[in-house]
C-alpha cells in the first residue's frame, strides 16, 4: 500500500474480488465524502495465476507503479484527466527470468527504483536494485546497484529525493542491514550502512524500510525481543552526515511489527501501528529527539486504558478520542474518550 496526498494505491496480487483477474492494484481518492475507488488497474486480457501483479505499489502525484515480480516487470501508469493509462513496462537491462524484478518499488522526484531480489549477477541471491529516470517522454534506466552474496538486496526500497534506502535482510546470516545511497553528479554512491544495535541472526533487519529526508525506519520482522518473531522497528536519524539509531520500537504482546512499513515525514505506518512526529498535544511531553508515539485503534487500546496494564512498548502517557469530521476521523484532544475510537500514546521504551 502507498499514499500520496489525497490518493492511495493498494495492491491485490492474488485473485481480485471480481474473479476476473489474478492480480490488481486499486487507486482510491479522498474527497469530502471520504475514500472512494477511482480505478482498478489490471493486466490486459484475462491473465491467469502466476504474475503477482500488485505485489508492490508506489504512487507520486499522477504516477502509479505496480510490481509484478513473477513476470519480472514493473508497470507505470499515469493519470490523464479521469483515465489512468499504462505509460511504460519496466525491466532491467540485464534482467533474466526468475530475478524477481518488481518485488519492491518506490517513486520520488521523477525517479523509480525497483528491487530484483534473486538477481545473481554479483553472487548467489545477492539481489539488485534498478533506478529509472523520467526524461519527459519516457522512463530510462539510470543505474544498477548490486548487493553481495546472500544479501537479498532490494527486498525493500524507499526513495526520498536524492537519497535511497535499500533493505538487505539476508546479510550476515539473516541479521540484515540497510544501505543508504545518495545521488551526486557522478551517480549513486553508498553513504551509510545501517545495522541494528542488537542485531541477531535471522531477525531479517531490512525486510522493510522507509525514508524521508533525515529520518529512516527499518523493520526487523523476526526480531524476538517482544515475543518469538514478534518483530521490531528501528528509527535512525542523520546527524551531520552520520546515520545514528535513535530508537527501537516494539509491538504489544501477541502483536507483530515490521512486516510492512511506510513513512511521509509526519507519521509512519507499520502493520496496525502509527508513529507520529511533533508537534504533539500538551498531554504528551517531549519524549525524545523525534518524539515517536503510538496509535492503536479498537478494543486493545480501550483495554489498555481501562486496566492501565502498560505494554512493553513503554509508559502510557495519555489517551485521546477521535472525532468524525468531513475529511475523516481526526484526533480530538479535549473530548471525552469514546471507547470505539481511542488514540493511545506511549512513551518509547528505548531511546538514545
Amino acid at each position: 500500500m502507498a499514499i500520496d496526498g489525497d490518493r492511495l494505491v493498494a495492491g491485490s496480487p492474488k485473485l481480485d474480488p471480481a474473479g476476473t483477474h489474478y492480480g490488481a492494484a486499486y487507486v482510491f481518492r479522498r474527497d469530502a465524502g471520504g475514500w472512494t475507488e477511482e480505478v482498478r488497474l489490471t493486466l490486459p486480457g484475462s491473465p491467469g495465476p502466476g504474475n503477482a501483479f500488485g505485489s508492490s505499489v508506489a504512487i507520486e502525484g499522477d504516477v502509479v507503479v505496480v510490481g509484478a515480480y513473477e513476470l519480472d516487470r514493473a508497470y507505470v501508469y499515469r493519470r490523464n484527466g479521469t483515465q489512468w493509462l499504462e505509460e511504460a513496462v519496466l525491466t532491467g537491462a540485464d534482467t533474466t527470468t526468475g530475478d524477481i524484478f518488481g518485488w519492491a518499488v518506490s517513486i520520488s522526484g521523477g525517479r523509480i527504483v525497483v528491487g530484483a531480489i534473486y538477481d545473481h549477477s554479483s553472487g548467489q541471491y545477492a539481489g539488485s536494485v534498478y533506478v529509472f529516470v523520467w526524461t519527459g517522454t519516457n522512463w530510462v534506466q539510470e543505474a544498477t546497484l548490486n548487493g553481495a552474496t546472500g544479501d537479498v538486496f532490494g527486498s525493500a526500497v524507499s526513495l526520498s529525493g536524492d537519497q535511497l534506502l535499500i533493505g538487505a535482510p539476508g546479510h550476515n546470516n539473516g541479521a540484515g542491514t540497510g544501505y543508504v545511497f545518495a545521488r551526486n553528479p557522478n551517480g549513486w554512491v553508498q553513504r551509510a550502512k545501517l545495522t541494528a544495535s542488537d542485531a541477531e541472526a535471522y531477525d531479517l533487519f531490512g525486510g522493510t524500510v522507509a525514508l524521508h529526508g533525515a529520518l529512516a525506519m527499518v523493520g526487523a520482522p523476526r526480531d524476538s525481543e517482544a515475543g518469538f518473531r514478534a518483530g521490531a522497528l528501528y528509527v535512525f536519524q542523520s546527524r551531520c552526515g552520520q546515520w545514528v539509531q535513535t530508537q527501537k520500537l516494539l509491538p504489544l504482546p501477541g502483536d507483530g511489527l515490521g512486516v510492512s512499513l511506510g513513512m511521509d515525514g509526519t507519521h509512519a505506518v507499520s502493520n496496525s501501528y502509527v508513529y507520529f512526529t511533533p508537534p504533539l498535544p500538551s498531554c504528551v511531553p517531549a519524549l525524545s529527539r523525534w518524539g515517536v508515539v503510538v496509535m492503536i485503534l479498537g478494543i486493545a487500546a480501550v483495554a489498555a486504558v481501562r486496566s492501565r496494564k502498560l505494554p512493553k512498548l513503554g509508559t502510557l502517557v495519555c489517551a485521546v478520542a477521535w472525532t468524525a469530521t468531513a475529511s475523516g476521523f481526526e484526533p480530538n484532544f479535549n473530548a471525552p474518550h469514546h471507547p470505539e475510537h481511542v488514540l493511545v500514546r506511549f512513551k518509547p521504551a528505548t531511546t538514545a
